[in-house]
């Protein structure tokens, strides 16, 4: 599907310096008709026309299959692309060399960490490759239902996985992303007991809902206690799936908070002057549709986005499929 449209600040986006890696209601956002928000960039160098058409493409067989594709990602120097696979209550990492799209050579680079139920997911790089994190579930030194865990040793024979203590709970962690530098990771949960940028929260039990996290590394490479996004971004309804890009000043993420497209929609944020995250801005149909839409990212070069959807139709082979945006100009 392809649209004319002036909304067009997720490619203004876009094509800004590539810095790291990867949920709403049906009602109140117009679908053919999206709100200009044009001004959000203002440079000049980034003015494209608004006769420029945004189109969404399913990427289709074998990238995607009979099982659910989401979480795609690309590896350091942007020669891989990841992206987990499964289905029936299993998944794994699968990859393939970026320049065969359309003939994958998939491989399971982390299979050696899987646990006995295939329930592996979520990878992401620091910008040289010298962090991993990913995620797993079920695993023996797990603290909840699924963990985030970082990779010592990544490529070599000897690489060991070991589970992050300080942002995993009793609960549920997932969705990680590291920023450029490796110095901070972004990701989701649903525990009730991490602070805010509030203060404590008086939660001790699950929450309902899954909220996006921030850990910073300490100069000794230890990740500390994670802190919640303020509630610009944190809404009080399911947010998943952050991408951080240029420089840890822009996010992506999916939410299904009220005024959307459909069930989950893919949203960008500016951080503030004090370091806070902005009011988020919907990306708008056709990124976004009456379905859900998560797991937003943009290549190393700046030129091309990616995202996966349940969006259904003609040429979608699984639940969740992956999808590419092209942007073209008369």
């Amino acid at each position: 599907m392809s649209t004319t449209r002036p909304l067009l600040f997720l490619w203004l986006i876009a094509l800004l310096p590539f810095s790291s890696q990867g949920c709403g209601s049906s009602e109140g956002v117009s679908k053919r008709d999206p709100v200009n928000q044009f001004t959000v960039i203002k440079a000049p160098i980034y003015q494209f026309p608004s006769s420029a058409k945004v189109s969404v493409q399913n990427l289709g067989y074998p990238m995607n299959t009979a099982k659910d594709e989401y979480g795609p990602q690309f590896g350091p120097n942007g020669v891989w692309f990841y992206l987990s696979r499964g289905g029936n209550n299993t998944f794994d990492i699968y990859r393939s060399e970026v320049g065969s799209f359309t003939s994958p050579n998939f491989q399971i680079p982390l299979e050696r960490f899987s646990p006995p139920d295939r329930r592996i997911g979520g990878i992401t790089f620091a910008g040289d490759g010298s962090r991993v994190v990913f995620v797993a579930c079920n695993l023996t030194d797990g603290k909840g239902s699924c963990d985030l865990y970082e990779i010592e040793g990544y490529g070599t024979a000897t690489a060991t996985s070991v589970n992050i203590d300080a942002t995993n709970s009793v609960s549920w962690e997932s969705s990680p992303v590291l920023s450029y530098d490796g110095n901070t990771l972004y990701f989701t949960s649903n525990a009730g007991s991490i602070p805010n940028s509030g203060g404590l929260e008086a939660h001790l039990a699950e929450r309902d809902d899954s909220d996006i996290m921030v850990s910073k590394a300490s100069e000794k490479g230890t990740w500390g206690i994670p802190i919640r996004l303020n509630s610009a971004i944190n809404s009080g309804s399911n947010e998943d799936t952050p991408f951080i890009l240029q420089g840890d000043s822009i996010l992506y993420f999916c939410s299904d908070r009220p005024g959307g497209y459909g069930g989950k929609d893919l949203y960008v944020s500016f951080k503030k002057g004090d370091g806070s995250w902005g009011d988020p801005l919907n990306l708008g149909y056709p990124i976004n549709t009456e379905a859900d839409e998560r797991s937003f990212i943009v290549t190393p070069d700046g030129k091309g986005m990616y995202f996966a959807s349940n969006r259904g139709g003609d040429t979608t082979k699984g639940k969740y499929d992956i999808y590419s945006v092209q942007l073209t100009t008369p």
